[in-house]
């Protein structure tokens, strides 16, 4: 078995010896055994453990139980007390929560991945499952081998291996009596369906296996059609026009899976007249901008303000500036570097977010434009817009980095004195 998950491991490339893995610990035997092989094949891991408080003495003695194994390994354990209550939906209220501490422990103590000890079994589960509520092709595609950050290496066994492997290291693990109840439709599942599915076919389990596989390729085919009308950038855009015609909300939802929305939010947002219109998941907003989409984060901070009292070379945690006089003027190819009459400006000049109301005299003009329209017409969304800067001198915007300077500080034939801005974003 040892040899067998080793290559898995390289086959899928889920993780390199360098990486550092954080194992979702249970101290049930499908964990002791994913940690054994993991510790024994060399790799750098330690456990994540949550104690629930749901089951008195034995949840104290499963923590107990998981603190001994980092010990005994030499390797960090870190445990998360957190009681629930029985009641609906408590599985799924419970992964929810353990899911949640592992990917905060991941990121605040920087491991590259997350090992849980799903398999073979688990998988066939799965599917009956989701198939017996109802889900998406999607669900009835069975668990990933990888998932963003987490990782299953031992999708591949059954538990038949497994108690193999246990039995053979002679390992020892806490066995959880609710595994046995038929209280859970997971659990009704693993001791009553499959056991007759099995009586009446042999190979059930092979077959839905196989069923499982074809319907994860089908659904794997279709996202990567889906995804390619994804424009990776700053806002991340998607073209109304590249969405095919017939269930364009279906394929708006397969492109945006990474982003959490729900079908229903794809088919409410294609269906709205006005640009403006967004609808958010957990993390994410998408913006509905006349003949395309814009997605980025629900909660972004402003761009801060930077107050600039003199010449010389300024930042904050956005973006840098530099303000210097030259002695000649230059014509830089983009807005992000000017040079402009610098007899038209009083110092101090400030950067910041634009407000609603302000203006703003377009290069050639004769007249003054709401900030807000000349971005609009700039073609610029509204999740770009939120975080655009303008430049200021006594309270008059003479300059939008990377869009546009203002026609009153435009170099003529009666500049006597130029003045450089270089304006360069730390992050987007």
């Amino acid at each position: 078995m040892f040899d067998r998950f080793q290559d898995y491991i390289q086959s899928n490339q889920l993780c390199e010896k360098s990486d550092r893995i954080l194992v979702g610990f249970s101290s049930g035997r499908d964990s002791v055994c994913l940690t054994h092989l993991l510790h024994r094949a060399g790799y750098q891991i330690a456990l994540a453990h949550v104690n629930y408080s749901l089951r008195g003495a034995d949840s104290e003695k499963d923590e107990a139980f998981a603190r001994q194994m980092a010990k005994e390994l030499g390797i960090e354990i870190y445990v998360l007390n957190q009681p629930l209550e029985k009641g609906s939906n408590l599985q799924e209220r419970a992964r929810q929560v353990r899911y949640d501490f592992f990917r905060s422990m991941a990121k605040r103590e920087r491991f590259s991945y997350i090992a849980t000890a799903h398999h073979r079994d688990d998988n066939l589960e799965t599917f009956l499952v989701q198939l017996l509520r109802g889900a998406s092709l999607n669900a009835l595609g069975g668990i990933p081998v990888r998932n963003n950050e987490v990782i299953r290496p031992l999708l591949w066994a059954d538990r038949t291996e497994i108690d193999a492997y246990i039995a053979e290291n002679d390992l020892t693990f806490r066995e959880d009596q609710s595994n046995t109840s038929t209280d859970y439709l997971r659990n009704k599942v693993r001791h009553q369906l499959i056991p007759l599915m099995s009586e009446m076919e042999p190979r059930t389990n092979a077959k839905l296996e196989s069923v499982s596989n074809r319907i994860q390729e089908h659904t794997e085919t279709v996202d990567e059609l889906a995804k390619s009308f994804v424009t990776a950038g700053q806002p991340t855009r998607i073209e109304l026009h590249r969405l095919p015609a017939t269930n364009p909300d279906f394929w708006l939802y397969r492109a945006t899976l990474d982003f959490g929305f729900t079908q229903t939010q794809c088919q409410n947002i294609l269906e709205a007249t006005e640009a403006g219109k967004e609808v958010q998941s957990t993390s994410f907003r998408m913006v509905l901008q006349g003949d395309h989409l814009e997605i980025g984060p629900a909660n972004t901070t402003p761009p801060k303000s930077l107050m600039m009292p003199s010449e010389g070379f300024f930042q904050c945690e956005d973006y840098t500036v530099e303000v210097k006089p030259v002695e000649e003027a230059l014509f830089p190819k983009d807005n992000l570097h000017i040079c402009i009459d610098a007899d038209q400006l009083s110092f101090p000049l400030e950067l910041r977010v634009w407000k609603a109301g302000e203006t703003f005299q377009p290069l050639g003009a004769d007249y003054r434009v709401k900030i807000k329209h000349y971005l609009k017409d700039r073609k610029l969304g509204k999740l770009q817009q939120e975080r655009t800067v303008v430049a200021y001198s006594d309270g008059v915007a003479f300059w939008i980095p990377g869009i546009a300077i203002a026609d009153h500080v435009k170099v003529s034939n009666e500049t006597k004195a130029y003045l450089s801005l270089n304006f360069n974003y730390i992050r987007e």
